[in-house]
């Protein structure tokens, strides 16, 4: 490869939260100084055997074909706008499929995102997404994570979007696909005003949501109608920001799904117990729902913060829906009547 273009790479890759914008302009700066050097570049970053180099440049490398298209894949909505009129684009654009993985077990993915997923020709997956699940993608597609787990994020969320963008102008059937449903806590509405914006084809196919994979794996009803009369699904903020949760919507009847509740426990049940939340309230924690590794852990608010960590992915239901009467019927039934011996139910109390 040209020595300019190996510069270029380990330069970007010497910077990993350099904002896309400025790295584009780097590019096109770089491509019309030296169009050889930008696709030797292009070549480099598809062989190379390294995964976190592949991972965010490839998409930088696809758009070196010609400085036009760098204009119209980032940013110059100008040109794009005249292009599209023109109708120069509408024969080149594929579809973009924001699919739910759902919870984890493939055979709870819908008939359209199994079938989607076979024919797929890219697949942009979050991190949360199974093994199992990814197994049924078309071994034909290109499959790039671009999860976050642990705080770690591969790429940025922008960067994301315009991967999405990106694709969705080049190849005719792309995937992202989010755990669980991606319109809840799936940051679908960042990715759909993108593909919006660029005049990208999108369609969203629905999957079971975290919290009905959770509640099913307890073996509970969230609205049941004997001591729920509402659902409210939120994530747990830390610090500063969680303060912002208004518990003047959660009365006795209210069912809490807390989304990522993090390993810290304790400041879980002290936040719920400074909500005003009785400390005797029940609650259940669900760690990989719906898998065979999954576990449930019965408790209540004042003895969650004493509960040993389960392993994430992991949810939280509170409320009298998880009191020791549906716990009860719960073992009852998986020691009984659960036939699938791949499933295998780990209750703690």
């Amino acid at each position: 490869m040209n020595a300019d273009g190996v510069c270029f790479a380990r330069q970007i890759m010497a910077v990993p939260a350099r904002p896309i914008p400025a790295i584009i302009r780097e590019l096109l700066s770089f491509y019309q100084q030296d169009r050889q050097a930008a696709e030797t570049f292009s070549a480099w970053v598809t062989r190379t055997g390294d995964k976190t180099i592949k991972e965010r440049l490839l998409p930088l490398a696809e758009v070196t074909a010609t400085s036009e298209d760098i204009f119209v894949d980032w940013g110059d909505t100008e040109t794009y706008s005249l292009k599209l009129g023109r109708g120069e684009l509408r024969g080149m654009m594929g579809k973009v499929y924001l699919i739910g993985a759902g919870p984890g077990d493939p055979e709870l993915l819908t008939l359209k995102a199994a079938r989607l997923l076979a024919r797929a020709d890219v697949v942009l997956h979050d991190a949360l997404v199974s093994d199992a699940v990814l197994a049924m993608i078309s071994p034909a597609a290109e499959i790039i994570n671009v999860g976050k787990r642990a705080g770690q994020k591969l790429l940025t969320q922008d960067e994301i979007n315009a991967l999405l963008v990106s694709f969705g102008r080049k190849r005719p059937t792309v995937v992202r696909l989010k755990g669980g449903d991606p319109s809840i806590f799936g940051r679908a509405g960042e990715e759909i005003e993108a593909l919006r914006r660029a005049g990208i084809e999108y369609e969203i196919v629905p999957g079971i949501s975290a919290a009905l994979g959770a509640a099913a794996a307890a073996g509970i009803s969230l609205t049941d109608r004997r001591v729920a009369s509402q659902i409210l699904l939120t994530t747990f903020s830390r610090g500063i920001d969680g303060s912002a949760m208004d518990w003047g919507c959660v009365t006795s009847t209210t069912t809490l799904v807390l989304y990522m509740p993090g390993a810290d426990y304790a400041e879980v049940s002290a936040r719920l117990l400074g909500g005003g939340l009785p400390a005797d309230l029940p609650c259940v924690i669900v760690s990989r729902a719906t898998g065979s590794q999954q576990q449930v852990r019965w408790s209540n608010v004042a003895r969650l913060g004493s509960e040993e960590k389960l392993p994430a992915p992991a949810l939280l239901i509170v409320g009298r829906v998880a009191s020791r009467d549906v716990a009860e019927i719960n073992a009852q039934f998986w020691g009984t009547n659960r036939k699938d011996p791949d499933l295998r139910q780990t209750s703690v109390s």
